[in-house]
């Protein structure tokens, strides 16, 4: 049961941050690039092992402007962020980055294309990740900003 919990809770936070990710970009200015996007890359690891197939978001915090960005990390885990336009980078300011890495309950992963309700999916990131208002990822992107190493932490 507490399985089943944690997975209808893991998909109300993913409908949730879609609902919230797609109103932020309703406005029409999200297909235009700002006059400057910064870099925001990087390498997902969780007990020091390269993640692949995880869903990278940046979402705005504080006062910074704009509608944040996304990525997928590749087979070595690693990220390179896009603006809602589909440029490289970000607007720069402060980010919350929220993770998400659906597999079948066996830990094969989803084919493509396909949903992960239709194959009983489940988070395999930990909680604390999943969610803006828990994610512990609040780097400041600038101009000057080095590739990020985002180490997880727990099961």
């Amino acid at each position: 049961m507490c399985e089943l919990m944690r997975n209808l809770a893991t998909k109300l936070v993913a409908m949730g941050m879609a609902s919230f990710l797609l109103a932020s970009g309703c406005s029409g200015a999200a297909d235009e690039a700002p006059a400057v996007l910064v870099p925001a890359t990087g390498v997902v690891k969780l007990k020091g092992q390269p993640l692949s197939g995880v869903s990278v978001s940046f979402i705005p915090d504080y006062d910074t402007k704009g509608t944040g960005g996304f990525a997928a990390t590749d087979s070595e885990g690693k990220f390179a962020v896009k603006h809602q336009s589909g440029k490289d980078g970000i607007e720069p300011g402060r980010y919350r980055i929220v993770l998400s890495r659906m597999m079948k309950s066996d830990g094969s992963p989803i084919p493509s294309g396909e949903s992960a309700m239709d194959h009983g999916g489940v988070e395999t990131i930990p909680l604390k990740y999943t969610s803006p208002t828990t994610t512990p990822l609040q780097p400041n992107c600038t101009d000057k900003s080095e590739p990020m190493i985002l180490e997880l932490q727990g099961k």
